[in-house]
C-alpha cells in the first residue's frame, strides 16, 4: 500500500485513537510534519481537500516562475498557465475510458477483452493536454510535481519507520 492510499484511508478514518490497536493518526502526523508543499500536495490529492487548492496553486505558481526563470523559458510562456494546467492535470491523471486499470472491459472482435487501454495505452493515465507550444512545459513540471510526490511520501515513511524500534 502506497503512502498516498495509506494517507488517503487515514483521512477518511471515522476513528482517530492513537492506541495499541489504532494507528491512523501516524500517518497524518508524518505528512504534517514533511515539507509544508508536500503535506498540501497529500491534502487536496488524496484528502479532496478543496480549501487548500488555492493556497497551493498560489505556491506552485511561485515555483514555477523560479523554474522558468532558471531554465530560461521563452517570453511567450506564461508560467501561471503551464502551473495551473500541471496541477489540475497531477491531481486527475486518470484515464476516463479505463478508469485508470490499464485495460478496457470491453470485449473485441474476436470475443475476447481488450487488454490494453487504447487511449492511456495501458499507463491508466490520460495523456496530458494544452497548446501544442506548451505541451513539454506542462509535462515537465508534472513530472516535477510527480518527484516531489515521491520525495514528500519518502520522508513520511522514514518518520514513520523512525518511530518503529526495531
Amino acid at each position: 500500500m502506497s503512502i498516498g492510499q495509506m494517507y488517503a484511508k487515514s483521512v477518511q478514518s471515522s476513528n482517530l485513537k492513537d492506541d495499541a490497536y489504532h494507528h491512523d493518526t501516524d500517518k497524518l502526523a508524518a505528512m504534517a510534519l514533511s515539507k509544508r508543499l508536500g503535506s498540501e500536495l497529500f491534502r487536496v490529492k488524496y484528502a479532496n481537500d478543496a480549501t487548500s487548492y488555492p493556497r497551493l496553486l498560489e505556491e506552485w505558481i511561485c515555483i514555477v516562475r523560479n523554474k522558468a526563470i532558471h531554465r530560461k523559458w521563452p517570453v511567450h510562456v506564461r508560467a501561471s498557465y503551464i502551473a495551473k494546467a500541471a496541477l489540475d492535470y497531477w491531481l486527475n491523471p486518470v484515464c476516463q475510458v479505463c478508469t485508470g486499470r490499464g485495460f478496457d472491459s470491453k470485449i473485441n472482435k474476436s470475443g475476447e477483452y481488450e487488454h490494453d487501454c487504447k487511449p492511456c495505452g495501458g499507463s491508466g493515465r490520460k495523456s496530458v493536454s494544452g497548446e501544442a507550444n506548451l505541451l513539454q512545459f506542462i509535462i515537465d513540471m508534472v513530472e516535477a510535481l510527480d518527484d516531489m510526490e515521491r520525495i514528500s511520501g519518502g520522508l513520511a515513511i522514514k518518520r514513520l519507520a523512525d518511530a518503529f524500534d526495531f
